[in-house]
């Protein structure tokens, strides 16, 4: 009983902060494989018809916990760049959110082994509140800004991004819900956010690289840093470890099982203030990316799901 009161009032309070101000983006512990869902720029690198799909389960032993499913689907169409889809469904208490996006991006050559993409996406957000579930400190005064009925509002969304890689940095800015500033967000209309993405391939022999990246996001209300460090062993294999500002420490593992199919896993060590009261956190995904001849390659990419 006392870990449901601990976690109703950490989930009262998040939505009571929300009602006040605004919604953030998804947390993932995978953002280096996933860089399409905070930037649409990450969508020009495909070299072929690329589909990924994550499930996240946070805050395990917790009853409402934070749940997210994720499907990131890419086409690249020759000489008149990439076309994509993605579409985001999460869950957080008594509140829940589908975010759906078309995604647009070219690539630009610097070189034989150097590009800029720059992509864009828009498409919309369905936010839902079971505001009649939800429990206020204080029944017998009536907050202005409570939400005392079950509400749903759909919204429109715009991202936008611009990426350099080559065969060794990947550096990525970007922004999303440019239709909303973070002074007019509000717990339907979601708060302007900002990326930052970076990350460089060590050769350490002819098969194994290690792979650092950082990853920051920020909005009005938040802001979020990550640093990460893969091992990759070839296209076969790979394993790292991040560290999530005073919050978690992740541990990442993923194995290519089939020419065209690889999954990857990842487990949230918590030490900020959840830490005696959850489990941890889950994250698994599988992405599929079909073989493809050589002749049909318009411009080369050093990506690992590309």
């Amino acid at each position: 009983m006392k870990t449901k009161k601990i976690f109703a009032l950490i989930i009262s309070g998040t939505l009571l902060q929300l009602s006040a101000f605004a919604q953030n983006d998804i947390q993932i512990s995978n953002f280096m494989f996933f860089g399409q869902t905070y930037n649409p720029a990450f969508a020009g690198y495909a070299r072929s018809i690329n589909a990924t799909l994550l499930a996240r389960e946070q805050w395990t032993g917790f009853k409402q916990a934070p749940s997210t499913q994720l499907l990131n689907f890419v086409f690249p169409a020759k000489n008149i760049g990439n076309f994509g889809l993605s579409i985001i469904n999460d869950k957080l208490g008594f509140e829940k959110s589908i975010n759906m996006r078309v995604v647009y991006a070219y690539p630009f050559a610097l070189s034989d082994n150097s590009f800029i993409s720059a992509g864009v996406c828009a498409g919309f957000i369905n936010r839902t509140l079971e505001g009649s579930k939800l429990v206020y400190e204080d029944k017998s005064i009536s907050d202005p800004n409570g939400i005392y009925t079950n509400t749903s509002e759909f919204l429109p969304t715009i991202d936008m991004g611009i990426l350099y890689y080559d065969q060794n940095l990947t550096l990525g800015a970007s922004s999303t819900h440019l239709t909303k500033s973070a002074s007019k967000a509000t717990f339907y209309d979601a708060s302007r956010h900002y990326y930052i993405f970076g990350s460089y391939k060590i050769p350490l022999n002819e098969t194994v690289d290690i792979v650092p990246s950082l990853y920051f996001k920020n909005s009005k209300f938040i802001s979020q840093f990550e640093v990460n460090a893969n091992l990759m062993f070839g296209d076969k294999l790979w394993a790292g470890l991040s560290y999530r500002w005073k919050e978690s420490i992740v541990g990442l593992f993923g194995i290519k099982i089939m020419k065209s199919f690889k999954i990857g896993y990842s487990y949230d060590f918590n030490i900020g203030d959840v830490k005696p009261y959850s489990y941890g956190s889950h994250e698994i995904f599988i992405s599929y990316s079909p073989e493809i001849s050589k002749s049909s390659i318009y411009y080369k990419s050093p990506r690992l799901f590309n």
